[in-house]
Formats: C-alpha cells, sequence, structure tokens
C-alpha cells in the first residue's frame, strides 16, 4: 500500500478515475500485463504505483495521468457526456423539433423532455446537435451529464441503473452511494435540486416494461424513485433540465402536472430531409430517385444512412438495378420482421452475405455483448476465442483499416477517443443497438458453436478478475455479475448459477449480497440470464426441479424486496408450481404464504385468502408446526381485512394454539404474526367503543356480536401493549430483525395513542418508521406511514402528516398497492377536513370506497381508521 503523500495523491487521483479513463492511464503508461492482476480499480491502481515506484517512473505516471485527467475551464461547466452514444449519421432537418427543444430548456415551468421515437430514428443526433448548440456554457448550469442505457439490454439481459449511480452521483459531489435504490433515486433527485444540472438519459428503454401487454413502465426501482420525487426538485431549482429519450412513452409522467414537461414524438425523416442525407453519404442520380429510395426505405435514418453508405462504397453512389433486384429479395425475406426494424435489416442481410470474413468476425464478437467492447475483453477474445483467432494474425494496420472499414460503412461507431481529427489509441468498440442486436443473432443462428465457446472465453474471463474468491464490495463484484450472464449464454446454467452466484456473490445461505450490500437489482440482473423467456419460468437445461424452483423463488424475493409485487407474482406461482410438482409440501406452504403476502397489498383479497388456506393444506401434510402457525396467522389477517371478524378470530386463535405446540416456552404469536394480532384486537377496541353506532342489522351483517359481548375495551388494550413489549423484548434478544423490530413499535405506538400518551406514542411511531426503513422491505412501508399520519392528523400536526402521506403515495403508486391506497384516500380526506378543502375531501372519500369496492378491504366499511 503506497505510504508517503505523493504516492497517496496519485492513488486517489486514479480511484477517483471513471473505468475508461483507468484503462487509458493503464494503456499509455504501458504497465506490462503480467505486473496488473485482476481486482477492483483501487488494488490495480495500488500495483500500477509500485510498479512505477520500483522502476523509478512516478513522474512518468503522473504525466500520463495529466494527460488524461485535463482539468476544466473554471468557466464552463463540469461535462461528462463521453457515454452518450456517437450517432449513425450527422442531423439534417430537425429544425422544429430543436426549437421546441430550445424552448422547453429555456421555459423555467417545463423542466423536463423526453423525446420518444423507435430505434434508429435519430434521437441520438438531435440531442448531439442540441447539446453542441447550448455548449461551452449549457444555459449556464453547473453540471452536464449524459448517459445512455441504449447499449444494454441485448441477448434479453435484464439492466439495471447500478452503472448509472455508480458514475452520476460522484459527479454530483456524492461521495458515498447509498446501496439502498430507493434512496439513490432519491439522492439524485436531491442533486438536481441543490445545484443546476443538465442531465441527459439517452434511451431508457431497456430500464422499461414493454408496453405491448405491460404498462410501461420503469422496472428500476432506483430510476422510479427518482422520477417520484423530481418534480419537487425541478420546482426547487428550476435551472435543472432533463432530457431524456426512449422507444417508448415514460408512463411515470402521468403523475406530474401537463405543463411540467414537454413529451415529443419523433418521426421518421421526411421524404426530402431522407434524400438530403443519402446525397450526403455519396449517393447520386436525380433528387426524385433519391426521394423514392428514401420512401422505399421507410425514410428511417439509420437504415439511410447504411444504405448510402453501402451504394457509396459497392456501386460508386449509384442506385443500380442489381441494388434494387436484391433489395427485392430481401424485402420478402425480412417480411417477418416488425415495421420499425425490417428496413435496416435489409441492409444488415446484405452485409451478413457479403462482409469480408474477418470484418464478419469482428462484428460478431460485438454482438457477444450487451454493451461496448472494452479493450481487455478484445484481447481476451482475440487470443483464447476460436472464432476470434484469425484476427491475431492481423497486423496491427490490417487491424485498423478493418475497423476503418466498418466505420466507412456505419457498422463500427467512430473511435470515442479520437480528439480534433486525430486517432487515438481505443480503448472501446461500440456500433448502433440494432446492429448489435443483429450481430448477436446472426452469430447465435449462423456460427451457434462458435458463439457458445466465445461466451465460454467470457465467462471464464470474468470469473478470473475479481482479487477474492468472494468480494466484498459491489464494485469488486460487477465482474461475477457480468460472468452470470456469460456463463447463461454459454448454457453453463448450473456453474453459473452454483459456483458464481450461490457461492460467489450470495455467499450460499449468507445472501451477502442483498443482505449486506442492498444489491436487490445488481442480482435481479444477473438472475434476468436464466429468465430469457420472462419470470414466469427458468431456462431448464441443465437444472434440476429443485434448481428451477430455488431460482423461482429468489427472483420473487428480489422483485418483491424492489417493490415489483405484480411482476413477483409469476415466479412465486411457477415456483410454488414446482414444490407441488416434487411433493416438497413444507416449501409448498412457504411459497403459498409468500403469494400471500403479494396479495394483500395489491389488494387482491380473495387470492391472499386463497394462497392462505394453500399454505394451510400443505403445511398440513409436511406435518410442520411451525408452517402451521405463520399460515394460520396469515390467513387470519386476510380474513381481518375483509371484515370476517368472527373467522378471522377463530382463525388466529388456531395459529396461537400451533404456536404453543410448536415452541412452548414462547406460545404467544410475535414477530409480524403477533402484530397482526394487535392490530386485530385494536379493531375489536375501535368497534367496542362505538358500538352504539351500529344498528342490529349491520352487527348481524358483519357477525360482530359475540366479539361486541366478549370484548372489554380496557382489558384489550392493556393486552395488545403487553404482547408489544413482549415481542419486541423476544426480538431484541435474538435475530435483531428490523421488521420485526418495526412491527412491535407500531403495535406499542397504536396502543400508547389508543391510552392518549400522545408523546410516548409518538416516540414509538418513530421508531417503528426509522426500523422499517431501514429493513428496506417496501411491501409493507406505506402502513408505517400511514399510522403515523394518522396519529399526527388526530394531533392537528398537518405539515408532519402531509409529509408521511407523500412518501406512502411515493410507494404506493409505484407498485400498485389498492389495499394502502384505500386507507391514503380516507387519510387524504380526514387531512382535506382540517385545511379544510371539501372538494378535496368528497374526492377521497369517493375514491376510498370505490377501491374498497374492488378489493374486498370491508373492513373500512366498520372500522375507521384509529
Amino acid at each position: 500500500m503506497p505510504k508517503d503523500k505523493t504516492t497517496n495523491k496519485l492513488l486517489k487521483k486514479l480511484k477517483k478515475l471513471l473505468f475508461a479513463e483507468f484503462e487509458e492511464i493503464i494503456f499509455h503508461y504501458g504497465i506490462p500485463v503480467e505486473y496488473l492482476n485482476p481486482g477492483s480499480q483501487t488494488q490495480r491502481a495500488i500495483e500500477i504505483i509500485r510498479y512505477a515506484e520500483n522502476n523509478n517512473e512516478l513522474s512518468k505516471l503522473q504525466q500520463v495521468l495529466a494527460k488524461v485527467k485535463k482539468p476544466e475551464a473554471a468557466s464552463h461547466p463540469d461535462i461528462h457526456i463521453q457515454h452518450l452514444p456517437t450517432p449513425s449519421s450527422q442531423l439534417l432537418g430537425r429544425a422544429e423539433e430543436l426549437k421546441q427543444l430550445n424552448q422547453s430548456f429555456k421555459n423555467p415551468k417545463q423542466r423536463l423532455m423526453v423525446l420518444v421515437a423507435s430505434g434508429g430514428t435519430g434521437k441520438s443526433a438531435l440531442t448531439e446537435m442540441w447539446l453542441s448548440q447550448i455548449a461551452p456554457h449549457y444555459g449556464e448550469v453547473a453540471r452536464v451529464f449524459g448517459w445512455s442505457f441504449y447499449s444494454q439490454g441485448h441477448h434479453r439481459l435484464y439492466t439495471d441503473s447500478g452503472a448509472f449511480f455508480r458514475e452520476v452521483l460522484p459527479f454530483l459531489g456524492q461521495a458515498d452511494i447509498p446501496t439502498d435504490e430507493t434512496d439513490k433515486g432519491r439522492l439524485l433527485a436531491d442533486c438536481l435540486a441543490q445545484q443546476p444540472v443538465l442531465l441527459v438519459l439517452d434511451g431508457l428503454e431497456p430500464l422499461q416494461l414493454d408496453n405491448v401487454g405491460n404498462d410501461g413502465s420503469l422496472q428500476d426501482s432506483a430510476l422510479r424513485a427518482f422520477f417520484t420525487q423530481l418534480p419537487r426538485s425541478l420546482q426547487q431549482q428550476q435551472q435543472s433540465f432533463v432530457l431524456i429519450s426512449s422507444r417508448q412513452p415514460l408512463v411515470e409522467l402521468k403523475t406530474w402536472q401537463d405543463d411540467s414537461y414537454h413529451s415529443l414524438n419523433l418521426k421518421h425523416l421526411s421524404s426530402a430531409d431522407g434524400a438530403l442525407l443519402l446525397k450526403t453519404k455519396g449517393v447520386v442520380g436525380t433528387e426524385t430517385q433519391r426521394q423514392q429510395l428514401a420512401d422505399e426505405s421507410g425514410n428511417h435514418a439509420l437504415t439511410l444512412a447504411l444504405l448510402g453508405a453501402l451504394l457509396k462504397q459497392q456501386y460508386e453512389g449509384k442506385i443500380v438495378e442489381e441494388w434494387k433486384t436484391l433489395n427485392a429479395e430481401l424485402e420478402q425475406a425480412n417480411n417477418a420482421q416488425s415495421n420499425e426494424d425490417r428496413h435496416c435489416q435489409r441492409i444488415l442481410s446484405w452485409y451478413q452475405q457479403n462482409l469480408p470474413e474477418n470484418n464478419k468476425r469482428f462484428l460478431f464478437m460485438l454482438g457477444l455483448f450487451d454493451r461496448p467492447l472494452g479493450w481487455a475483453e478484445k484481447n481476451e477474445l482475440i487470443k483464447k476465442a476460436d472464432w476470434c483467432k484469425p484476427l491475431k494474425n492481423l497486423s496491427t494496420a490490417q487491424l485498423q483499416s478493418l475497423e476503418q472499414q466498418l466505420e466507412t460503412a456505419g457498422l463500427l461507431a467512430p473511435n470515442p477517443s479520437a480528439t480534433n481529427g486525430q486517432q487515438n489509441t481505443r480503448m472501446q468498440w461500440d456500433c448502433h443497438a440494432l446492429i448489435r442486436s443483429w450481430a448477436g443473432k446472426s452469430f447465435v443462428s449462423h456460427e451457434k458453436a462458435a458463439f457458445i465457446q466465445a461466451q465460454k472465453v467470457l465467462f471464464a474471463y470474468y470469473q478470473q478478475l475479481p482479487a477474492k474468491q468472494q468480494p466484498d464490495s459491489l464494485e469488486e463484484l460487477q465482474p461475477l455479475y457480468r460472468a452470470v450472464g456469460h456463463g447463461c449464454l454459454a448454457g453453463e446454467y448450473q456453474a453459473a448459477m452454483y459456483e458464481v452466484y450461490y457461492k460467489r456473490i450470495r455467499r450460499e445461505q449468507e445472501f451477502y449480497s442483498c443482505k449486506k450490500l442492498g444489491a436487490y437489482a445488481q442480482d435481479l440482473s444477473a438472475l434476468a440470464a436464466f429468465f430469457p423467456q420472462g419470470w414466469k419460468q427458468p431456462e431448464h437445461t441443465g437444472l434440476s426441479v429443485a434448481d428451477q424452483a430455488w431460482l423461482l423463488g429468489v427472483a420473487a424475493f428480489c422483485l418483491m424486496s424492489l417493490g415489483r409485487l405484480s411482476e413477483a407474482l409469476a415466479p412465486r406461482a411457477a415456483d410454488l408450481e414446482l414444490c407441488v410438482k416434487t411433493k416438497d409440501w413444507k416449501n409448498a406452504s412457504a411459497t403459498a404464504q409468500n403469494l400471500t403476502d403479494l396479495y394483500l397489498p395489491l389488494g387482491n383479497l380473495e387470492q391472499a385468502a386463497a394462497s392462505a388456506r394453500q399454505a394451510i393444506d400443505y403445511a398440513q401434510q409436511a406435518e410442520d408446526l411451525w408452517e402451521q402457525t405463520k399460515s394460520y396467522a396469515r390467513l387470519a389477517s386476510v380474513l381481518h381485512r375483509q371484515g370476517l371478524l368472527e373467522q378471522a378470530a377463530t382463525a388466529f386463535k388456531t395459529a396461537e394454539e400451533k404456536q404453543a405446540q410448536h415452541d412452548p416456552q414462547h406460545p404467544r404469536l410475535a414477530s409480524g404474526y403477533g402484530a397482526y394480532y394487535c392490530a386485530f384486537l385494536l379493531d375489536l377496541v375501535a368497534l367496542a367503543n362505538n358500538r352504539n353506532k351500529y344498528s342490529k342489522s349491520e352487527v348481524a351483517k358483519f357477525g360482530i356480536e359475540n366479539l361486541l359481548l366478549d370484548c372489554s375495551p380496557q382489558e384489550t388494550i392493556q393486552e395488545v401493549l403487553e404482547r408489544g413489549e413482549y415481542a419486541l423484548n423476544l426480538v431484541m434478544n435474538g435475530s435483531r430483525d428490523l421488521l420485526s423490530i418495526a412491527v412491535n413499535h407500531l403495535s406499542i405506538a397504536r396502543t400508547q395513542a389508543a391510552l392518549k400518551q400522545n408523546q410516548a406514542a409518538s416516540n414509538s411511531f418513530n421508531l417503528a418508521v426509522k426500523a422499517v426503513e431501514e429493513s428496506k422491505r417496501y411491501d409493507f412501508t406505506p402502513s408505517f406511514y400511514l399510522s403515523r399520519a394518522n396519529f399526527q392528523l388526530q394531533q392537528g400536526e398537518t405539515n408532519k402528516a402531509r409529509q408521511d402521506l407523500d412518501a406512502a403515495w411515493a410507494i404506493i403508486n409505484t407498485s400498485n398497492m389498492e389495499l394502502y391506497a384505500v386507507d391514503a384516500h380516507l387519510l387524504e380526506a380526514a387531512y382535506h377536513q382540517l385545511i379544510p378543502n371539501q372538494q378535496q375531501v368528497s374526492l377521497h372519500q369517493q375514491q376510498a370506497e370505490m377501491k374498497i369496492s374492488n378489493t374486498g378491504y370491508k373492513l373500512r366499511e366498520l372500522v375507521p381508521l384509529s
């Protein structure tokens, strides 16, 4: 480890470099490969410094660092846009679109714009041109940051925003990156409120659900949290501006005010602009001929750029009959393609048949990835992958010539390291996402064995990068996450699951990545590689039924933990089916209980009750008392919400009997199950205190006559307090599980509120909310905010209640938690009663009534919030 001041300063600077900058340092400094072992950037930086010290080359290393990391001029904003894609062609036309962009940018009330268009339409070219027009001051913002997600998501691999947040937050001055996904999104929104920032998010669609059969919403929890909080941030800092591009609309903006953002649907080029693009690419002929060719190609910008380059290279720019004939043949062959991609596929099909062999080898190499090809990966593939080995025989000049040919054809993006026309050493190779997708699919369909062998090379390569067998940090785990994806593409499902994910990322039963690092999203990215057809069914090649069930369970848990409850239903249901198929009754019961936990907050109470009854049946077949205890407690909680209070009381009684049989030393329900019972008992108190308000018909309708007769409010309140303290003491002296701590503090808080011990209740509510926030269990969190908001409204603290209501709604809306929405609407009515705003009172009461009817949450027809 470097010890003196010089080397410590060097180490700090090297650690702060972006990945591409760090790789450039390695290349220009020229450290021999054998001295640079795989590992994190920090570890590799230490090795570089050691090598420089041993060879008296610290000054050389400093010079290289100064050359790569040049300081920005003080009068200009800090700029980080190297991750934005290089357009496939120059921008032509689009004057109206540029005008609308500038109008939004200058409008203090309209601080977000979305460009919506199909792939290859010219979103990136429009963004690049606009950025060049507002440079160098960029509207006097302090920082400009651009990121593209578009290059991700190929091979049906799920992507997440982890890499984006690891770069954007430090760039905006945040040294400590939260582990929690929601906290990351909120922190980024805070950054845009604290300083004027221009944020460009290109190609957001890999992080959105498709809008065919799905609602198109963001599947990334961090970005969902960002867009939830962003309106408030943009109101506070009206110089910040966000530009987004995607293939589909951003549905999260539906909750925004219409005048606070602008959505621009980018159409294909006009015939005139399409003809002009062909002309700039060297296509000769009359204007009419070029317009006809542009129209035949759908006036699709990427297609025209590729076509123009092809005609220029192969036919001296002439629109020859030979091309027209081949074009018609290729059109017929590609009729199965979507209209969006069909025109582009015709050109790429031509290249499939006519590219020189080595050019094809290089281009297919890009198709192995879901992101740009890096320098180290390229060398590894050329050295070890059978398909790429012939490239090893090319001289540097020949390889550069090959790359230039692909660039000229528009198949390879220009060298991102090039400056002022000078070709600096390339550190990465990229292409348009449509081209990468085609290259990958063509590689598989035409050279499947070579594709699999190359993926095996990458699988092995990424496994050996971390210095430790079980890396400690999220940064050090990144190569292993990539290894899982490439292992699955290589067909090595068992090794990817067990040797990499289970043993090295998860650390077996420790569940290290999620419980210690909060890396639910990153784990889900890796797990998605096992689910090429979606979350309902994992790949079964080489995986036992037990392995498949395990993968389904872990995927469902990660989805649930990220607040994606609806998506978690499919893998949970599939997991249950496999458990039943193998007669694994204990796990079948546990999985059915997990389904209940998903259905309940979503407001599907009938299905929640059905799955709870299934869980009881499976637990009985397993002859497992603990699973029976949990199953009966869950059923009781659902029946409680349905307003079936007599049945709920019976189920709670049975659950506690099973608990006593299972653990005679601790005969009472505790943890979440005890909290369910406490909530039920407090509602009985509310019923008893208001018994004179119910008519005989209402008492008969809800079947509560015996409950009312048996309930003594004061004795029951005291029992709840004792139960809450008993359960809290157990968990504090045992597992110290955060969710269990939270639910028991909540039971105590509600009891103290009922006893009018307001200060004690306030403290307990705060402890409960703090614990549930730290637990990161978003399926439970809204109920805690709502309970505290209810207490605050009873104290007349409307401002505090408003904050909790907003926090609850942020989760309820993004996760479609209809059960909690009922209580939220009822509390909104109470809040607006205090403001007062009678119109809003009526509106929220109507919304609550409608949702009660839709969900079957009949408890709220009987017992008010208390």
